[in-house]
């Protein structure tokens, strides 16, 4: 039922809706189309053509011969026009006889809306702008790139996680400028340059602390160790889950990159994880540090590591990363009496760490001291800084040329698109020249990034033979991190493999040192039929049994030097062996030690029948992180101020063994002839066409990915193309 009141609202809307129809209707009839000739060329043949027209010019200007076409052409010359009239200059005031002002007023308001109106044709016309704004990830390269400053886009005053559409990133329509993106960016602006441009040089911080300093141990213990010389020797014991607060003690003088370092042992139980030291910044809400700590109590180790702090005091936990029992309980804190070692006991309601032989229970830590050091800024970065700033405060003509050279270090950019725009063209071979991704780094900066057919910035390349090259990067960050030493690369290889039945290996095979396995050199020689027997059982293969295999069946191993041959079971005992020394395995130390530090996470690694992961072929990656690969090497080691593999392993990895002169530790070497000169070269190479050239006399890595049948033809062509790019004339 509708009652009277519903019914009389109805009736009311129906009224006005009809009575704004009819406004519409009545509208377009009552108001004419703007003419020119009946709405303002009275008033210009009145007050202006006098001194505008045919026969007298003021200024050489004539509105006679002004298009009537207002809006759509001379259209500066008819603004002009009517922001002379609106300012009265136009007609001058000493005419005889004036407009009076609301004529004056009248043209003016013709004249603007018939330029708003062609304005608003024209831009309906254009196609349609995309802004494009950079990912985070994007502005985060840009400025390390440009002035050094490793900003965190990602802290909780940075910027917001980036937009997606259905898994696709980096898309204009969907990375929009909205005022909050404007405000971040300037926020982040002040921050990036009050650290680039400090008012004045920061203070080169260096501090070292006991984890346990004498002033936190009460008064009658403190007497106690000092009268036994162990107040110096006082260290905090880390159960699963554990957390020291106190390291975060210092107030860092300026943001900037800081390097920390912890000493400390780590005690893992018999067939159980080792502990994993982890450290995390609360205030940023991030990750510094992780890594499994496996040391004597006797022999502590040191780790070290830099991040990038704010200015002011940092708010750091040091976790031991483990799952153990609750810490809510009164077992799991810890007590007054200071801990000095497992033999020296704790106070009995606390949990027990060691059994009755003194092993380990738990995976735990124990830390004695820490240390801080920083800021650090490298010639490098401070060299780029100095580039853009000016030498005199206040010469705006120095600030125009330092600003026109950010970014300006990128090489020869016409030779580059030439050689881009040929890649993308369509191929005339289609065995050899599908391309796929093509990205160029030229002092230390991401300078050039293509991607064609079926690369794509954000999903991993399948990659070959140059997984091989990773392999032997992760043998170095094992070396690096203490698993392995120098000289155990010319040890042989199965003296880490403690499951192998030793009786069983053929003659020579104890003779096979890393060293020579990563160089292709092992002499193993496993028949064709007997290696398909040995695949149709693949049980036997599982962990060191793919080693018993290769060593057990192959032909007896000659003395070295022996012949180079490129084949599958020289790269797997390198992974056997690194899998052997690496706590918790092969893929987990890829994955957290090798990987992470570098912030490659989007990735795929397959498992070969050992259950290890592949070491002949089979990772994934984007293209930009096998960049990162490279520009690795050429910084002998470092990433971000960070030793990750020791300088003196990667010298001897791109050294040619005495077998083969283009070949080292799974990474290739060659001199490339051009323009009459030879360059030097590393690379790692793939069947289908992956590629990581490395020239390091011109600072420059450029990788190529491909879906090639074979290598294709880069390694001929690339070098020739690209080098002339960076060379000085």
């Amino acid at each position: 039922m509708i009652h009277m009141n519903q019914f009389q609202d109805v009736e009311r809307m129906k009224t006005r809706a009809l009575a704004l129809m009819l406004s519409f209707a009545v509208a377009g009839v009552l108001i004419a189309a703007p003419k020119f000739e009946a709405d303002v060329l009275p008033y210009f043949q009145t007050h202006c053509l006098g001194c505008h027209g045919e026969k007298k010019q003021e200024g050489d200007f004539r509105i006679d011969k002004l298009s009537r076409n207002v809006g759509k052409e001379n259209v500066p010359q008819w603004a002009e026009v009517m922001e002379r009239i609106s300012s009265g200059e136009m007609p001058p005031k000493k005419v005889k006889t004036p407009p009076a002002a609301k004529e004056s007023a009248v043209v003016v308001e013709w004249l603007a809306a018939r330029i708003k109106e062609g304005e608003a044709a024209r831009m309906a016309q254009r196609g349609r702008v995309s802004y494009n704004r950079l990912t985070r990830e994007e502005y985060v390269n840009t400025v390390r790139s440009l002035i050094g400053v490793h900003f965190d886009a990602t802290d909780p005053s940075g910027f917001p996680e980036d937009p997606e559409w259905h898994g696709f990133e980096r898309l204009g329509s969907v990375l929009t400028l909205s005022p909050s993106n404007i405000e971040k960016y300037l926020a982040a602006a002040e921050v990036i340059l009050a650290e680039a441009y400090p008012a004045k040089k920061p203070v080169f911080l260096e501090s070292s602390k006991r984890a346990v300093p004498a002033d936190h141990i009460d008064e009658p213990h403190r007497e106690r160790l000092r009268d036994l010389g162990l107040l110096d020797k006082v260290r905090f014991e880390m159960w699963a889950g554990d957390i020291f607060r106190g390291s975060g003690s210092e107030s860092l003088p300026e943001a900037g990159i800081y390097e920390i370092s912890y000493t400390l042992s780590g005690l893992r139980p018999e067939k159980s994880r080792a502990p994993r030291l982890l450290v995390y910044e609360n205030s940023l809400d991030r990750v510094l540090f992780e890594q499994d700590i496996l040391a004597p109590e006797d022999k502590p180790i040191t780790v070290t590591f830099r991040a990038h702090l704010p200015k002011g005091r940092p708010n750091i936990n040091v976790i031991n990363n483990v799952p153990g029992l609750s810490n809510n309980f009164r077992s799991g804190r810890h007590a007054n009496k200071p801990f000095i070692s497992t033999s020296d006991g704790r106070v009995p309601w606390q949990m027990k760490l060691t059994d009755e032989q003194g092993r380990p229970r738990y995976p735990f830590l124990i830390l004695d001291s820490f240390s801080w050091r920083g800021p650090f800024i490298t010639e490098e970065e401070q060299r780029r800084r100095d580039e853009y700033w000016p030498s005199e405060n206040g010469n705006l003509e120095q600030v125009r040329t330092g600003l026109g050279k950010l970014g300006a270090d990128g090489g020869n950019r016409a030779l580059i698109e030439k050689y881009a725009a040929e890649i993308a063209a369509a191929p005339k071979d289609e065995k050899i020249n599908n391309v796929d991704s093509l990205l160029i780094g030229y002092r230390g900066k991401l300078i050039f990034e293509s991607y064609y057919r079926r690369g794509r910035a954000n999903f991993p390349h399948y990659q070959m033979s140059i997984t091989k090259s990773y392999t032997a990067m992760a043998v170095g960050r094992a070396i690096q991190l203490g698993l392995l030493k120098m000289d155990d690369l010319d040890k042989p290889a199965i003296s880490f493999l403690k499951e192998l039945d030793i009786a069983k290996l053929v003659a020579g095979a104890d003779k096979i040192t890393l060293a020579q396995a990563m160089q292709m050199s092992s002499g193993i020689r496993l028949a064709d039929k007997k290696a398909k027997g040995l695949i149709e059982n693949p049980a036997q293969l599982k962990g060191q049994g793919e080693i018993q295999a290769y060593l057990q069946y192959s032909e007896p191993i000659p003395a070295a030097p022996r012949a180079f041959k490129y084949q599958e079971p020289d790269t797997a005992i390198a992974m056997q062996v690194l899998s052997a020394v690496a706590p918790g395995g092969a893929e987990e130390f890829i994955k957290n030690e090798l990987l992470k530090p570098m912030s490659i996470t989007q990735y795929h690694w397959e498992s070969a029948i050992s259950g290890l992961p592949k070491s002949a072929a089979g990772s994934s990656l984007l293209s930009r992180d096998m960049l990162k690969f490279g520009q690795l090497i050429l910084n002998k080691g470092k990433w971000q101020g960070q030793q990750l593999i020791p300088e003196a392993y990667l010298a001897r990895a791109t050294t040619p063994s005495q077998v083969n002169e283009h070949y080292g530790f799974f990474w290739w070497v060659d001199d490339f002839t051009v323009g009459g000169k030879n360059y030097h070269s590393f690379q790692g190479r793939g069947a289908g066409g992956q590629f990581i050239f490395m020239f390091p006399e011109l600072d420059l890595v450029a990788v190529v990915t491909s879906h090639n049948k074979g290598m294709g033809d880069t390694l001929k062509t690339l070098p020739q193309r690209i080098i002339p790019a960076f060379v000085q004339k």
